[in-house]
């Protein structure tokens, strides 16, 4: 098989937006890159891809890339000065609330299958550096659960699938903004994507159609692994206060299959279990109704 060829339209303009947004320099760069390559690379070379006179061997240019945490072509084809945020503003914030993730205490310090998974969302998905295109996004949230179901296989902890299921649900505001994105709905924040996608204020048959279908392709990818974790944090006793507060957000969001319920109505059921939990002093409720709310 042929290595794959790429044009380098946009590598000089990238390279130097995406070391600027590193805080790195030519000297920086190379070092780096040095560590992963059978042979150092200079500054100077460097420098060369940024001017546009020289394009990097193969070897070079995927090194570039991991090293982004993007893809050859990505770097190669796409001008990234020009790519907006997948989430709008608000998300870091709405997010944590919404799709809460375990990150540490004692027993996971030495967990080493969780903390590769952690270290790997972290690193991929968290900072002011990241820079990643829709795609992107989708593949290494996908790769992120895996590593967390993969850490609860092996060492028998709960943490995994809890950490599973937020990024299954966060798979899926993906899926909404991209959809809205495509049939130019404007996103005010990140909780506009719910309103607008749960209560079909929009009025806008193409994007109904296309959640519709998206929200059975997500069902049929991951239906069964939510229902199959959620009672395993339910039965750990722990975490049954975040598993009642899934079980919420997935009929909030209308993510049950076959319930024949409306958006509207599956998204009025869900907010009543959220208010009861909320009233009950389950933190996840209270956390979301504020971040919703504020």
């Amino acid at each position: 098989m042929k290595p794959k060829k790429f044009k380098f339209r946009f590598l000089a303009t990238n390279l130097g937006w995406l070391m600027d947004k590193f805080k790195e320099n030519p000297t920086d760069l190379a070092n780096a890159l040095s560590l992963t390559l059978p042979k150092p690379i200079s500054d100077k070379t460097i420098y060369n891809y940024c001017e546009g006179t020289r394009t990097p061997k193969p070897e070079i240019l995927t090194a570039l890339a991991d090293h982004y945490r993007i893809l050859p072509e990505t770097l190669c084809n796409k001008d990234l000065t020009k790519t907006p945020p997948l989430f709008p503003k608000g998300s870091d914030n709405f997010f944590s609330a919404l799709f809460p993730l375990i990150t540490a205490n004692k027993l996971l310090e030495k967990n080493e299958p969780f903390n590769v998974a952690l270290n790997f969302y972290q690193e991929t998905f968290e900072g002011e550096s990241v820079v990643l295109t829709e795609n992107e996004i989708f593949t290494y949230l996908n790769r992120s659960i895996e590593l967390f179901e993969n850490a609860s296989r092996i060492t028998g902890i709960i943490e995994g699938y809890i950490n599973a299921i937020s990024l299954m649900l966060m798979f899926w505001a993906a899926r909404l903004d991209s959809i809205l994105k495509q049939v130019n709905i404007q996103i005010q924040d990140i909780s506009d994507i719910f309103d607008k996608c749960i209560l079909n204020t929009f009025h806008d048959e193409d994007a109904s159609c296309r959640i519709e279908e998206a929200r059975k392709k997500y069902w049929e990818t991951y239906g069964e692994k939510l229902i199959a974790y959620l009672l395993k944090v339910k039965k750990s006793g722990e975490y049954y206060d975040l598993a009642y507060y899934y079980l919420a957000i997935l009929f909030t969001y209308n993510l049950f299959p076959e319930t024949e319920l409306t958006d509207i109505e599956a998204s009025t059921s869900g907010n009543f279990m959220l208010g009861a939990l909320a009233f009950l002093d389950n933190h996840y409720a209270i956390e979301y109704f504020k971040t919703i709310y504020d």
